[in-house]
């Protein structure tokens, strides 16, 4: 893949006479992969960290593939909970309890699956209420309405991180390329997604979250003091909460 200021004539001419005499081999499919399945129940894993005064925290979902329609709904979610300081995850545990000094909020994705997660690190006596917390404002995200003002601050971030706002731009930078060779993404990817992004109403984003921010399949890990974290992670009701053998 060639990005620049040339002449595309010139640049095929000398890739010719370079590259021509190569021997033509037909290019080889894909791996074929199916999309793991969700997780079916909740789960907390401990990992021992003895006398930590913080704990760090890792909550995971499972997401969407890359070339899902949920990509739009996610990028919504993504700057609406976990936008810096003025996401509402980090409003909740950070400005209102201040357990944290912030809350990240990620979803990565691939050709065949993807992933939410939620990461902070927290004051160790206060790690359940941080738990609870930060589901509880993931529910709600499915729940309640979204005020317009800041369904439309959401959209106008998340296009921003896109980095492809104008769908009738052709400007992509090499990270944008890179991702739509290796996902085998059309070249009008970035396009559709940002025009779905802009039509979603406020009724789509609440169906995304509720399907994907589902309590009794969330996946948290917590590195920090067993002696501290275990028995109110257990009485949160969450799930199962499994101590990983000490070394």
């Amino acid at each position: 893949m060639l990005v620049g200021d040339f002449k595309p004539v010139t640049v095929l001419a000398r890739l010719e006479q370079r590259l021509g005499k190569l021997p033509r081999k037909k290019a080889s499919a894909p791996p074929s992969a199916a999309q793991p399945a969700a997780p079916s129940r909740a789960r907390i894993v401990v990992v021992p960290r003895k006398g930590a005064s913080q704990s760090n925290v890792a909550i995971g979902f499972a997401g969407a593939p890359q070339a899902s329609d949920d990509q739009a709904a996610l990028a919504i979610l993504e700057t609406m909970l976990g936008r810096s300081l003025s996401g509402r995850l980090d409003l909740k545990v950070r400005g209102e309890h201040g357990f944290t000094y912030g809350v990240e909020m990620n979803a990565p994705s691939w050709r065949t699956a993807g992933v939410i997660e939620i990461t902070a690190a927290v004051e160790a006596a206060h790690t359940a209420e941080a738990v609870k917390g930060l589901l509880g404002e993931l529910t709600r995200a499915g729940t309640q309405p979204i005020e317009p003002e800041e369904l439309m601050r959401a959209k106008i971030h998340a296009l921003g991180e896109l980095g492809y706002e104008d769908e009738g731009s052709t400007d992509m930078d090499l990270g944008m390329l890179e991702t739509l060779a290796t996902e085998d993404l059309p070249l009008d990817w970035y396009g559709k997604v940002a025009s779905r992004l802009e039509s979603l109403e406020e009724a789509d984003v609440r169906e995304a979250a509720a399907r994907f921010f589902t309590a009794n399949t969330a996946q948290i890990a917590v590195v920090g003091d067993p002696d501290v974290v275990v028995g109110p992670l257990r009485a949160l009701g969450i799930g199962d909460v499994e101590v990983e053998p000490r070394p």
